[in-house]
């Protein structure tokens, strides 16, 4: 599962859609494989329901913190986080990880 928050848009901008279709791509998915929740069109969006709902096993916050998410733990961007059954990741926004050099280096998007 992919937890975003853009306004105006039911998951993402196509930019950035684009972006993520490319890094799933490099990782053998597509976004049949993922699903996509945009906070900012949902009144309640906590892990603790998004976790019910869908069952993941594996999350991740693109530009959201674990506090925003309503997660009762913290845990520093790019740490991989188990809790609940569910493995977390959180990262900037898409539009920083396409963008920042350092970071498409360091964490191999490119």
């Amino acid at each position: 599962m992919i937890i975003v928050r853009y306004n105006d848009v039911p998951f993402l901008p196509n930019e950035q859609l684009n972006f993520l279709t490319s890094v799933l791509s490099a990782c053998k998915l597509n976004l049949g494989d993922v699903a996509i929740f945009n906070t900012a069109n949902a009144p309640s969006a906590s892990y603790k329901d998004l976790q019910e709902k869908f069952k993941s096993s594996f999350t991740i916050l693109l530009g959201l913190t674990p506090e925003e998410f309503e997660m009762p733990l913290s845990f520093p961007e790019f740490q991989v986080q188990a809790f609940n059954n569910c493995t977390f990741l959180h990262t900037p926004v898409l539009e920083v990880l396409e963008t920042d050099k350092v970071l498409k280096v360091s964490y191999g998007f490119v």
